[in-house]
């Protein structure tokens, strides 16, 4: 007789409960390298540190602790590649994302000279300039003389200078460029040519009231004339070496409380390596001295046509007049 046999029904559902659970082994087991690749807990590959809560291998974040300049965003590197790299400066900084320094907008010294720069602070990478020195007008960047009636300047006040024994009065000039115009404005003194008759006496010639004038403005050291010179227009020169003159100007004599002497052909340049003064011509020119006496004391302004720079230590006050 012939007997079957059949699988026992136990034996078949051991098999299959075996072969699903080495499918769910093994899919476990990718998921887990590919999530965390290393070679072993702890041991992870180039760019990664094992995280013991997370329990796998995470990137290294080269951005803690924060590399950048403050206000710069760090971006790391991801594995595995290692390192960071920072957003540029914010504005107004300047630097390599690092190291960021304020932009100094006062570095090229953009303001007119003398006036103080003040660097204005970031965002912004600018600057902004002070007030333009005396006798000058404009933004602080750019500065041009006073104009219509402001364009006077003083240039020195209580300037003394006498009428004989080469006692000139000497001054320097505070701002630089070219001049159209001078004025002396009378303080004290008068000057004498006959000392024996010491009430005839003028503030700029030598008898009161007429049209002679006798005061000058000339390098200090060289003696060369600034104004007036005998090919100037609108001085007519006399006198055995020209140390009189008349002027144009109707209404002015040599008693008047101020004198303007302009400077024809486009005025004078006057310069910092100058030092000018105030003579009397007769003085000036050592001719006829002899019986002359008196000293007048001035306050010289300047009227000018341009400006080149601006000496501010040389800039006098009432204060400095007066010690």
């Amino acid at each position: 007789m012939t007997m079957s046999r059949s699988s026992s029904p136990t034996s078949s559902s051991s098999s299959s409960l075996a072969v699903t659970a080495t499918v769910v082994v093994a899919t476990l087991a990718l998921a887990l390298a590919l999530a965390a690749p290393a070679n072993a807990e702890g041991n992870c590959t180039a760019g990664l540190e094992w995280s013991s809560t997370q329990q796998l291998c995470v990137d290294i974040n080269d951005c803690l602790p924060h590399p950048c300049f403050v206000s710069s965003t760090c971006f790391d590197e991801p594995a595995p590649a290692r390192g960071y790299t920072c957003a540029p400066c914010p504005p107004g900084y300047e630097g390599d994302g690092v190291h960021c320094v304020d932009i100094n907008g006062c570095k090229d010294a953009p303001c007119y000279p003398n006036v103080e720069c003040v660097d204005l602070p970031p965002p912004s990478d600018g600057f902004e300039c002070g007030q333009c020195p005396v006798g000058l007008s404009g933004d602080g960047l750019n500065c041009t003389v006073y104009h219509d009636e402001q364009l006077w300047t003083e240039v020195e006040k209580n300037l003394c200078f006498g009428a004989s024994d080469d006692s000139s009065a000497a001054f320097q000039f505070r701002m630089f460029g070219v001049v159209a115009e001078f004025r002396l404005v009378h303080r004290s003194g008068a000057f004498v040519c006959d000392k024996s008759q010491p009430d005839v006496k003028s503030n700029w010639g030598c008898a009161p009231d007429t049209d002679l004038f006798g005061v000058f403005i000339a390098d200090e050291d060289s003696r060369r004339l600034v104004v007036p010179e005998a090919d100037q227009a609108g001085y007519v020169f006399s006198g055995v070496r020209n140390q009189w003159y008349s002027l144009a100007t109707p209404g002015i004599t040599s008693s008047s409380a101020e004198l303007t002497m302009t400077v024809p052909n486009g005025g004078v340049e006057v310069t910092s390596d100058t030092s000018y003064a105030l003579f009397y011509g007769e003085d000036l020119f050592a001719h006829g001295t002899s019986n002359n006496d008196g000293i007048v004391c001035v306050d010289l302004m300047a009227r000018y046509l341009s400006v080149t720079s601006v000496w501010e230590d040389n800039l006098t006050t009432d204060d400095d007049n007066n010690l």
